[in-house]
């Protein structure tokens, strides 16, 4: 049997999405840096 590896990520990049927003708009900096500081892809934060 397979661990179920997708479980809550979905929870977890909205997580992320949203800290993203309030990053960029408190601190004006552009989604590219919020991408880099939180070590994701800034695709992901565009959706």
């Amino acid at each position: 049997m397979k661990p179920d590896v997708g479980h809550g990520t979905t929870q977890v990049y909205a997580r992320v999405q949203v800290e993203a927003v309030k990053l960029i708009q408190d601190r004006g900096v552009t989604v590219a840096q919020v991408a880099r500081d939180l070590g994701v892809r800034g695709m992901m934060l565009r959706r």
